[in-house]
This record gives C-alpha cells, structure tokens and sequence, in this order.
C-alpha cells in the first residue's frame, strides 16, 4: 500500500502533522508512506522515522502556474498512491490528489477541495489542529485511537546536535548557564510583540541570571539582532536549520515566543512554552500543546482579526491593542513563574 500525505503549508502546520504520520504508520505499519512538501520544511519530514519518502512541491517556484503543477501532476501518478491523506485544506491539495489518479482521498469537510474527497472528517474550530488531524484516521478507521505518546519520535539528529554544539563553543557561554530561548519574529507583522519589549524581557531574564538566546529563520535575522543588540541577549536567528533548532531546543530550560512554527517545534520537543497571542487565539485550534504550556493575550472584542488565521499585516483598527497590552512585566512573571514549576519536578 502507498499513502501520500499532502501538507504544503507552514513550518507550524507541518509540524503539527507530524502526529499524524505517526498514528498513519501504526495503523498501516507495511505502507510506504510519502509526503508532499514544501522545500522550506521537507527536512521536517525527512528526520521524521514514519516517513519512508519526502517529494517536493515547489509551488512557489518550479511547481507554479499551470505547467508546474502538470509536471508535479505527472510524477505524483508515477508514484501510483493507494490512499492520499490531505490535512492542507486548500483547493490546490486536494485538486493535486484528484488528478494525481489516488482512487481513495480524505480531507477535512470545510476544505476548499471537499467536494473531490471521498472521505470528509469534521472541522472542528476549538480543537487544537494536531487533534483535528488525527480525526482524519478516524474517517478511515471508526475505531481508530491516537496514542498517549503525542510526539514520540520528534527529536534532534546526532548531525544537528553536533553541528549546534560546534556553535556552542563559539558563543562561549558561562558554563552551566540557564539558557532560555526566545523567536520574537513571525511572518505576520502584527503577530510580533512589539521589538523594544523583546529587549526589555531579555535585560530581565539577564539581570535574573539567565542567558537569553534568540531563534529564527533568516527573515527574523535582523530584528532578532537588533533586540540581541539592545539587550546583551544572543541571536543565533538564522544561524541554524530546522534540525539544528530541534538540537537548540534541546538546551533550553523555558521557550517565549510569538505565535509562530517555533512554537509548535519546542512543544514537541517537550520545552515548557509562553506564547505571547495578539490577533490570534486560542479558538483557533494553534495554540502551544500541552498542559504546561500558557499563552499571555488579552481580552478585546477585535480579537481575532477577522477573515485569517493569521492575522493581517497591520492593525485593521490602527491601535495594535492586542500586542500593546501584554507587558513585560506579565510576560517576565509568568516565565518566572513557568521556570519555577519546571524546576520543582
């Protein structure tokens, strides 16, 4: 049996996929299973151990346009898949497994491809998406049940630990240090917590002992420098990988960040997370997973910004009220507090 499962979606998204993959091969363990990616996150998947093949689909450069998309068409219906499995719920995923010639097609009931499934799960908004995704299985499986072990199988490659160790000894940090990661960049503008407080959040946590280190992709280089700049912090964004953030996780004792794919990777890697929420919430199924996990946002009638799931790149009202709100000073208490709990175990 061949599985192709479609997530051509964000660094978040695909990550909170990964569960997925995993409960896939426990209930098809003789399956080969492929994924369709993107270039940016198709390392993701390939150090994932469900995955036996990762196929990439550059839609924003050689898969593009008509011709593009024919050609990935064409090697698609090469693989000659039994069963695609789309939790990407854009009409483009799903149009891909239709022509694709996969005879057996699940998706989500309110994707923009439904009507080219031959199975629909229900789209629940209130339920965080990694639990969403596995009901999928469930349209296949009506007796189908995830296992406890949520992230079993997201870890750091013996290459990514040691590739981040190497930079470790360049930073020449205090042996023994605390070290606390921080992602004070997103995509969207208006999910950014406004940079000078970045900088005042990592003076405290300095001035507490701590050792802030700033992540991010190359997008984030720049403002995360700046804050590292202001604050004495160290910005290793884009400095490292996708696997290199899984073995930076790895050393850290408490994650702050905005909402972001970041975000999703340190609850994976089971790093106690403070996500900082503006025009986004937790309705909307992404935030942090897990218990341990606590989101700081405020309470306003605007929030969220209506018609994405993002959030615009500016404020709609002008007022940026839903990042404005949320101090430093609640940021810096609740991380304390966070920290404290974790060290109590």
């Amino acid at each position: 049996m061949k599985i192709l499962v479609v997530q051509t979606a964000f660094l978040g998204d695909c990550v909170l996929t990964l569960p997925l993959l995993r409960e896939i091969k426990a209930l098809y363990p003789d399956a080969h299973l492929s994924v369709l990616a993107l270039p940016t996150t198709a390392s993701l998947f390939e150090e994932f151990p469900s995955v036996d093949e990762v196929l990439p689909d550059d839609k924003r450069g050689a898969d593009s346009g008509i011709l593009g998309t024919m050609r990935l068409i064409k090697r698609l219906r090469a693989g000659s898949f039994d069963l695609a499995v789309v939790p990407h719920r854009s009409l483009r995923s799903a149009l891909l497994a239709r022509l694709a010639g996969i005879s057996r097609r699940v998706g989500f009931s309110n994707s923009a491809g439904w009507f080219l499934m031959t199975r629909r799960a229900p789209f629940n908004w209130g339920t965080h998406d990694l639990e969403r995704n596995l009901l999928l299985l469930k349209s296949l499986d009506p007796s189908f049940s995830p296992s406890k072990a949520v992230w079993d199988g997201v870890s750091a490659t013996a290459a990514s630990r040691s590739s981040i160790a190497a930079k470790w000894d360049d930073l020449r940090l205090k042996a023994g240090a605390e070290i606390v990661g921080l992602h004070a960049g997103s995509a969207w503008a208006t999910k950014r917590w406004p940079e000078e407080r970045w900088a005042e959040l990592c003076r405290r946590l300095k001035d507490r002992g701590l050792t802030p280190v700033l992540v991010g992709g190359e997008d984030d280089a720049a403002l995360s420098g700046r804050v590292a700049a202001a604050s004495g912090a160290v910005s290793l964004a884009g400095q490292a990988g996708l696997g290199e953030l899984k073995a930076l996780m790895e050393k850290f004792s408490l994650f702050i960040t905005n909402d972001s794919g970041p975000m999703h990777i340190a609850c994976a890697m089971g790093v106690p997370v403070l996500a900082i929420f503006g025009p986004t919430t937790r309705g909307l199924g992404f935030f942090p997973y897990g218990d341990e996990n606590e989101v700081a946002e405020t309470t306003l009638r605007c929030r969220p910004c209506p018609g994405s799931l993002h959030g615009p790149m500016k404020c709609p009202h002008g007022h940026f009220l839903c990042m404005k709100l949320v101090t430093v000073e609640e940021v810096f208490s609740r991380a304390m507090r966070m920290r404290c709990q974790t060290l109590s175990f």
